[in-house]
Parts: structure tokens; sequence; C-alpha cells
């Protein structure tokens, strides 16, 4: 159980039940997932939006909150309504030992460029939706 909370605009995601995750690029272009939540919920005060931008992307996997399982008993517990990064992830361990032969020199799994290091495991928790694991390059927070 090792992750650190990321802070996301409204604190967290309690209040979202049906975030807005949409996918682009592919191809010769990274992957991007860009997920839009409500970032709080008042009568008195305006709709807050808050949007997370996982750029780089490498692997994206969504797991509805009823089916919800762990598939590392290690990382049982790396998970909050809101946005952690997962330190020393069994998925990225698992990623850079499956992916194909290394292009890059010095160890780096996918090319010169990406460095095994820079590889970083997001896990985004919403109530009564689900859970969001991005393995990517980058998060930005808005």
């Amino acid at each position: 159980m090792a992750h650190r909370v990321i802070d996301i605009p409204g604190g967290g995601t309690r209040f979202e039940d049906k975030p807005s995750i949409a996918f682009t690029g592919g191809g010769n272009e990274p992957v991007t997932v860009r997920v839009t939540y409500r970032a709080g919920y008042s009568q008195d005060k305006p709709l807050r939006i808050g949007e997370l931008t996982f750029t780089s992307v490498l692997e994206f996997r969504f797991i509805e909150h009823m089916a919800e399982y762990e598939q590392y008993e290690n990382h049982e517990g790396d998970g909050v309504l809101g946005l952690v990064e997962v330190l020393d992830s069994e998925y990225v361990k698992t990623m850079l030992r499956s992916a194909p032969a290394a292009s890059g020199p010095n160890g780096n799994r996918f090319a010169e460029t990406i460095p095994n290091d820079s590889i970083h495991h997001y896990r985004v928790l919403f109530d009564e939706y689900g859970k969001l694991d991005v393995i990517a390059l980058n998060v930005e927070v808005r």
C-alpha cells in the first residue's frame, strides 16, 4: 500500500458518479486520456469542473465499481476518492517485464527517449462509478 495522493480541484471525486472520459491520439501520436468531473457540490455556488489529463499513455484500464477487484494484493489499499500515483507499481513492473525487447539503451524498455523510471501508474476512484488505472508519462491537473 504505497501511494502518493495528488491534490486535485475539489479535493477529491466524492460527488462524481459519471465523469466524462475521453481517449484521443494513437497511431503515430501519443495517446491522451482526459477525465472531466464535478469538483465539489454546493447549492450556493456554481458548479466547479476539474480536469485530469494523462499524457503519453501506455495503458489504461477501467473497472466498474460493482465488479471492482485488485489484481495485485500489495495494491489493495492504493486509492482514495481522488487521484493517486501508485508507487513501486506491480502494473508498471509487469509492463516493463512483458513488453517487447528494449529498443533503447541502458535497459530502457521502450526507447531511448522513455527512461523506465519516467513511467508512472496513476489511479482515480469515483464513488458509485469505478476505478481508472492509467500508466502514463505525466498527468496535468486543472
